[in-house]
């Protein structure tokens, strides 16, 4: 898939496995980059991903998998690696509203999905910072 819109786009084939022990999580493949505007991120093959977590009550009209899918996994890995890369937070949910609209998530799907993790997300960012040793 490449896509373009603003200078964005992603390069690579999402290509996961399902674990046997089937949790809701999957396996890159191949590896993943996302070209944002002055950014590079490479999602390495073997980094794990739920896709967009949205509480399950909210799927059927926010499923965890959808044309935000790319944008979802780009969003994990920059929170999956909080204090380490040069992203914080903001800039991490920023990367997911820039990559959900140059894929062609809709606006005011793409607005709704970024405010959900502006609201929602300290938690597990504050949890992948303590993990990573930056808290």
């Amino acid at each position: 898939m490449s896509e373009n819109v603003n200078n964005c786009r992603f390069e690579g084939t999402l290509r996961v496995e399902v674990p046997l022990h089937d949790d809701g999580k999957r396996v890159l493949l191949e590896d993943l980059r996302f070209y944002g505007n002055g950014s590079y991120v490479c999602i390495p093959a073997g980094f794990e991903t739920d896709y967009a977590s949205v509480p399950r009550l909210l799927w059927n009209i926010l499923p965890p998998t959808g044309p935000w899918t790319y944008p979802s996994v780009l969003h994990d890995w920059l929170y999956a690696n909080a204090g380490i890369d040069w992203y914080d937070r903001e800039e991490a949910d920023n990367a997911f509203l820039e990559a959900m609209l140059a894929v062609g998530v809709g606006k005011l799907r793409a607005y709704v999905m970024w405010a959900g993790v502006r609201l929602g997300g300290w938690k597990p960012w504050n949890k992948y910072t303590r993990k990573n040793g930056y808290a």
